[in-house]
Parts: C-alpha cells; sequence; structure tokens
C-alpha cells in the first residue's frame, strides 16, 4: 500500500484529548517510537478499525498518526470498496467518520437492527414501489399513485397523487425524468416535470387497442407495450421528446427488450427477435425456433444483453446465449418447480444471476458460469406462501412473499447469498419492495408502507 507524509493541514489529524500525553523515557526507550512518521503510517496500515483505536490510547504521536485522513481513507476503501465508489474525493472529506457510520450500519446488517418507519398508507393493495433519488412513487391495485420526495429526516413528503394508474403498474425513467402507466382505455399516459418547483403533468397519450395493457416498458428512446388482445406497439422517441407510433405487430404474449434488440415471445411461444436499428427503428432479424423447438405453453420471457430465458407453465426454463455471430441459441433446459402442484411467479434477472419464486414459497438463484450455463448456488431464505416480488440492487437481494416476510440477502465475496435478516409484518402480506442504500422500502396487501432503516 501506498505511504504519504503526515499532512499539516488540520484536516488530516484529529487533536488529542488534553492531558493524554506518554512518558518521555518511554518514548525514548522505544524502538517503533524512534521510527519515522512514514513508516509509523505503514505500519499502522496494516491494523483494522479496532487495533487502530488501541494504537491510538498508546501515546500523543501515535494518536495523532492512528487518525490521519489518509490512513483512514485507505482502510474506508479496502473494508468497504462498494460504499467507497459511491463518495466524490474532495480535500474537505474527513473519511474517518465515514468509516465509522459504514462499520454501524454493517454492523446493524449482520445484526438486523434497524429502525422501522411508517408512511402514509394507501387505501388498497400496493402492487407497485419506484425508487429514484429524490423520489418514492408508490401505487396500488385501485389506480391511486402517490409521488414523494425525500426529506432530510430519512423519509419522504407526499407531493402529489395521480389517479387513473390501472392495477397500479408504473415506470419512471430516471435519465428522462419521465413516468409511464396505463389507464382503463387502454392507453399509457407519459407525465414529466416541466420544471423542478412544478408537480408532474401529462406530456402525452400513446393509444393502444382499446383493450388492457398486459405489459409495458419505457426505455430511453422507446416505449413498448402489449395489449389484452395480444398487440405489440412500438412508440418511437423524436427529437422534439415525443413519441410517435412505429409499428404494431398481432399474436404477441410477452416480450423483453435489451440494449440492441427485443424478445418477442409470441401466442404460440415461439420467439421473434427483432433488431434496434441505429436510427432507433425495428424490424424482424431472425428466430431462434428456426433451430430450436418452442417451449410450450411458454408464460414469461426474460434476457440480459447476451441471454434470454423463457419459462412455461409448468416449471420449464430455456435458456439462449449469444453466439459470435450475434445469434442467440439454446443452451441449456432445465425444471426449476421440485413442488407438487406448484408454480413459476416471478422470473427476475439481474446481471449474472436468475432468481425465480413459487406460488408455495420456493426461491432459487442461478449464477452464470463460464461456459454460459447457469448452475444452482445455494438460497439461505426460507418462505412458506407465494414469492409477490424478487429485487435485487447491487449486492442485496430482497424477496417479498405472502407469508409477511421480506428476505434481505447480500452477495458476498464467493459470490453466493448470505442471509442478513428478515423483515416481518405479522399482521400483513408483503407484496413489494424497493432498496434505497441501507433502506429497504416495503409495500403490504392492506396498503401500509413501511420504512426499514439500518443507518
Amino acid at each position: 500500500m501506498a505511504t504519504k507524509p503526515i499532512s499539516g493541514d488540520s484536516t488530516a489529524l484529529i487533536q488529542m484529548p488534553v492531558g493524554h500525553t506518554v512518558d518521555g523515557a518511554a518514548a525514548e526507550e522505544s524502538l517503533l517510537l524512534a521510527c519515522p512518521n512514514e513508516v509509523l503510517i505503514e505500519i499502522l496500515s496494516n491494523l483494522n478499525e479496532r487495533d487502530l483505536a488501541r494504537a491510538s490510547l498508546a501515546c500523543r504521536r501515535l494518536f495523532n498518526l492512528s487518525n490521519d485522513n489518509f490512513l483512514w481513507k485507505n482502510l474506508f476503501i479496502k473494508i468497504f470498496p462498494v460504499r467507497a465508489s459511491k463518495v466524490v474525493p474532495t480535500p474537505q472529506i474527513i473519511w474517518k467518520p465515514l468509516h465509522q457510520m459504514a462499520f454501524r450500519i454493517e454492523s446493524n446488517l449482520v445484526k438486523g437492527i434497524c429502525q422501522e418507519r411508517t408512511l402514509p398508507a394507501h387505501a388498497a393493495r400496493v402492487t407497485s414501489i419506484v425508487h429514484h433519488a429524490p423520489y418514492l412513487i408508490t401505487a396500488d391495485c385501485e389506480g391511486t399513485m402517490k409521488i414523494r420526495a425525500a426529506n432530510p429526516e430519512h423519509s419522504y413528503d407526499e407531493v402529489q397523487t395521480i389517479v387513473g394508474c390501472t392495477d397500479g403498474m408504473i415506470q419512471f425513467h430516471p435519465e428522462t425524468g419521465r413516468i409511464a402507466f396505463p389507464t382503463e382505455d387502454g392507453s399509457i399516459q407519459l407525465m414529466h416535470k416541466p420544471s423542478a418547483p412544478e408537480p408532474f403533468a401529462l406530456l402525452q397519450t400513446l393509444a393502444g387497442d382499446g383493450s388492457k395493457i398486459v405489459q409495458f416498458a419505457l426505455n430511453k428512446d422507446h416505449l413498448f407495450f402489449v395489449t389484452g388482445n395480444n398487440h405489440f406497439y412500438i412508440w418511437k422517441k423524436e427529437p422534439d421528446g415525443n413519441y410517435v407510433h412505429a409499428d404494431t405487430t398481432p399474436n404477441i404474449l410477452k416480450f423483453t427488450n435489451c440494449a440492441d434488440s427485443v424478445a418477442l415471445l409470441k401466442t404460440d411461444s415461439s420467439i421473434d427477435i427483432w433488431k434496434i436499428n441505429e436510427d432507433k427503428t425495428l424490424g424482424y432479424s431472425y428466430s431462434p425456433a428456426e433451430t430450436t423447438p418452442s417451449l410450450d405453453h411458454a408464460c414469461e420471457i426474460r434476457s440480459t444483453d447476451d441471454h434470454l430465458f423463457i419459462s412455461n407453465f409448468h416449471g420449464r426454463l430455456k435458456i439462449f446465449a449469444k453466439e459470435d455471430n450475434g445469434q442467440l441459441k439454446e443452451i441449456q433446459i432445465r425444471s426449476i418447480i421440485t413442488r407438487f402442484l406448484d408454480s413459476i411467479t416471478q422470473l427476475y434477472v439481474h446481471e449474472d444471476y436468475l432468481v425465480t419464486g413459487s406460488l408455495k414459497g420456493q426461491v432459487r438463484i442461478f449464477r452464470k458460469q463460464e461456459s454460459k450455463d447457469y448452475a444452482e448456488i445455494p438460497c439461505a431464505a426460507v418462505h412458506t406462501d407465494r414469492i409477490n416480488q424478487i429485487v435485487m440492487k447491487e449486492d442485496f437481494l430482497c424477496i417479498a412473499s405472502t407469508d409477511s416476510k421480506t428476505s434481505i440477502l447480500r452477495k458476498n465475496s464467493s459470490g453466493t447469498f448470505d442471509l442478513l435478516t428478515y423483515l416481518r409484518n405479522p399482521e400483513q402480506a408483503a407484496t413489494t419492495v424497493a432498496i434505497e442504500e441501507d433502506r429497504f422500502i416495503s409495500g403490504y396487501a392492506d396498503g401500509q408502507m413501511r420504512i426499514w432503516d439500518f443507518t
């Protein structure tokens, strides 16, 4: 580890308490204290937090050296690399308090110690929670959407209520700051903030075929949705920020999109791949079914930039991987249901992980291998009822279940997940969950909203 001479800047040192001294004769006889500061810093850089605290009690010189800002910066980066990556370094930062706060949060997470706070409840089952600073957007099954803004007390103040959000389905695109949600007439409402002080306002209505919206996705350049009549709509964003209807395709059940393509699950369980061109138009590219039989009764489809996942009602899963020519080829098929009369309720993909949840509470985690296959890894979370939502963010994995528990797991250095704690609400089923740094936000079947704060 690189060393640096002790800075003369007052921000680099923490003053020793008055009266804390060292016997002069002992200092002269100490071989350790005979070393220059640079050498002592190198020695101290090998200590952990507790040992540094003990060393600081030995004498005034070690007290000052043990509180060196450069020393605590390196320790913070070493012990908490993910947290350190979020800190914007400035000359004014004092690293020891940051390290102490991170140490306390980690201890709270391991011990399950948190402060529980409630938010004003919805009148019905909470179906969606979207968090992106400074906003917390929630919706219920009766179509009420609440927009909240963060306050200094680590909670949220309600700033706007919007009605007419079908089934509480919402999406928020952080880069454009736009909210999208379906309405009863089968259209998509697109909203934005005209300016920071103003509330969200209607920007555009994107029409469908009049039937219920089954699935939709809002990204930077497109808005896609599938209707109850199995029509797939493509709306493309123009340079002026408005969307224009680009195409409609029949006989589509579900879809999934990644950076350069959209995969369409058709009503006959076959798959079509549409390529997103440089001008943001879409066109048919190929079908993996030309070389691979379709999966009967397929019902769910997910994707990453290099994999495609399809599951059916019977718990069978097909995995496709992208080859050198850019096309997808089937590499794996497996059963993800092991219990009698069970079925898949959640199929979640994030980076190198695939997580499934079932009607009877079974959770299985699969991890991508170098061969591109997915292998099952242990799951420490135990649930006994329907899995309602699975969410991953950074190293955290959250699983909300009807058994009134939300399990919090975290990825360890070996790439598997350790169970940290269960967030319990004995009164109600957990229907949805969101992750906000070291806080977790849960929604429940009776409309309750809770924040679990580990800071």
